[in-house]
């Protein structure tokens, strides 16, 4: 949840706090986003280090969290897997194509 609300800011160009307080989301989400705190921010910390190039960065934070890299990255290659086997519905072709 954390990361689908992660960017909401630049999108609505208004603090993420701001964003988040209209939106009836648990407090725990709030505090990892805005305030970095709570039991989701390390995982939101390994996200955000995911994203980006620096593996030993990457490493660094997996080992502060108690976090295996290696387990981390399969959890994501798992959840790239589930991404691509979600059903697209594609609207049928118009007739004479």
């Amino acid at each position: 949840m954390c990361g689908l609300f992660f960017n909401m800011d630049m999108l609505f160009q208004e603090p993420l706090g701001q964003i988040l307080g209209r939106l009836p989301l648990s407090r725990r989400i709030y505090d990892a986003l805005v305030l970095r705190t709570g039991p989701y921010a390390d995982a939101l910390e390994v996200m955000l280090a995911l994203e980006g190039s620096d593996t030993r960065k990457l490493q660094q934070i997996c080992d502060r969290h108690d976090m295996p890299q290696g387990e981390v990255n399969v959890a994501l290659l798992h959840m790239i897997a589930g991404l691509s086997h979600t059903t697209i519905v594609q609207a049928a072709p118009a007739a004479g194509w």
